[in-house]
């Protein structure tokens, strides 16, 4: 017996075939247009990353575009591929062993291939970045001040989704001078960013984009083979 709300209990049981295809069919039809919506994203975070890196110092807006698709390869889809390996775990009721271990293939290639973008930066780097992204994205940056929480503790450090730790707000001041001092502008810290993130940035792009377009029987073949 499994509880699915107070004082209610309803008992487990497996789905009938037409219920395992009918959720089969809806999961690829979401991840067909999850899949586009990632490909464009990883796409345009490739471009940004060729075109600020490749020409040097570039315009303001590319290198707001680049740090923001940048950040979200980094953590966005990162965090959709390893939801979905850890998926699979479940899978078999709806997929067959051949599909699951074809997906499994494809996901480890594309959480390699965006574990090489990060192995690319140094912690100053991504400290840097995040900043960047949250410059960018936000007219305000609240998180980066000093506030009370709910506790009463005084909070004065940010969640490093990419770090996986704190990052205490005079730690990324540290960062940011460090960087600087060494590159004079932001700029350049932007154009050398991206001239080293450029080449695994295209990877994580060709992998999903050959994901997102794979039928069914490119698919099975792997990333491999399935390019």
């Amino acid at each position: 017996m499994a509880t699915t709300k107070p004082g209610r209990q309803v008992r487990k049981r497996n789905p009938t075939p037409a219920e395992a295809r009918r959720f089969a069919d809806a999961v690829n039809r979401n991840s067909r247009v999850t899949g586009r919506i990632m490909m464009g994203w990883t796409a345009s975070a490739a471009w940004y990353a060729d075109a600020v890196g490749r020409a040097g110092p570039a315009p303001p807006a590319f290198s707001g575009m680049f740090w923001i698709r940048t950040w979200g390869v980094l953590v966005e889809i990162h965090d959709q591929f390893a939801s979905l390996d850890a998926g699979l775990a479940g899978a078999q009721p709806y997929f067959s062993s051949a599909e699951i271990v074809a997906f499994h293939r494809w996901y480890t290639a594309i959480l390699a291939a965006v574990h090489a973008v990060r192995a690319a930066l140094s912690d100053q780097e991504v400290i840097y970045l995040e900043y960047r992204r949250t410059v960018e994205c936000h007219l305000f940056q609240h998180a980066y001040k000093h506030r009370f929480g709910g506790d009463g503790a005084l909070i004065e450090a940010i969640t490093s989704k990419i770090l996986s730790r704190h990052v205490t707000f005079d730690e990324t001041d540290k960062a940011v001078a460090a960087l600087l001092r060494h590159h004079r502008t932001e700029e350049a810290i932007a154009a050398s960013v991206a001239a080293h993130t450029a080449a695994p940035l295209a990877e994580v792009a060709a992998l999903v984009s050959a994901y997102a377009r794979a039928d069914e029987r490119t698919l099975l073949l792997g990333p491999s083979k399935g390019r």
